[in-house]
């Protein structure tokens, strides 16, 4: 295969049988973060830098697709499984680790300032999702190196431009949890940010897209002559 392989359709179907060194994604979160908001404001979200307001919603996930996904994807995985996830699932993400025999670590915060921000004045704004980080219990992974316990974004490397999580984060996830060479799959590739940089880390990338917009986006991005930004990752 090709250093990218990004495939069209849902990850039960698209990537049935594929088995990876990584699994780095950011798949739905709780049905609080999806929902319209009960008091009709809106909320400023620079990952994609438009306002979500009460139109604009999709279901969140539950601890039944999270049990569903771990499930499918540990033995498939021969390495590190990280999930970005908001606060309401990170139990169910921890049970679900746990059930099927992986070592689960406590929630690393990844802090993107600026990345939704609250119009209506009336609380603090999200700047924060939490990966939930689970391996194998064996020898060989238990002595994998001390990792960052929070990753924090500076003020010029903030999230936003529409292109999801920004590159320094998916930069360093890559090189955290997997080795160069390694297959780093992502099952929810949206545009494509987290395959391309695990290609600019040397490494390969499988994925796949559920959203045809999305996956036609996301080729013509990856076609592109990879550009390194020395101090964002990939561009």
């Amino acid at each position: 295969m090709s250093s990218i392989d990004l495939r069209l359709g849902r990850w039960q179907d698209a990537l049935a049988g594929v088995t990876c060194d990584a699994l780095i994604c950011d798949p739905p979160y709780g049905a609080k973060t999806h929902a319209p908001s009960v008091s009709e404001c809106q909320r400023y979200d620079g990952s994609s830098g438009k306002n979500i307001g009460p139109a604009g919603h999709y279901d969140g996930w539950t601890a039944t697709e999270i049990a569903e996904f771990v499930s499918a994807w540990s033995p498939r995985c021969s390495g590190w499984i990280v999930t970005m996830t908001s606060h309401d699932l990170i139990p169910a993400w921890e049970h679900a680790h746990l059930a099927v025999g992986r070592y689960c670590f406590a929630p690393v915060p990844l802090v993107m300032r600026g990345m939704s921000v609250r119009l209506c004045g009336d609380g603090p704004s999200s700047w924060t999702v939490y990966a939930v980080v689970a391996r194998p219990r064996s020898r060989a992974f238990a002595t994998w190196g001390t990792l960052d316990g929070a990753y924090i974004g500076a003020p010029s490397r903030e999230a936003g431009g529409g292109r999801g999580k920004p590159g320094w984060l998916l930069d360093a996830l890559v090189r955290d949890y997997s080795r160069p060479g390694d297959l780093v799959c992502d099952p929810f590739a949206g545009w494509g940010s987290t395959l391309s940089a695990a290609v600019a880390n040397g490494r390969r990338a499988i994925g796949s897209e559920m959203n045809a917009d999305a996956h036609a986006e996301a080729m013509r991005r990856l076609a592109r002559p990879l550009q390194i930004d020395m101090f964002g990752g990939a561009a």
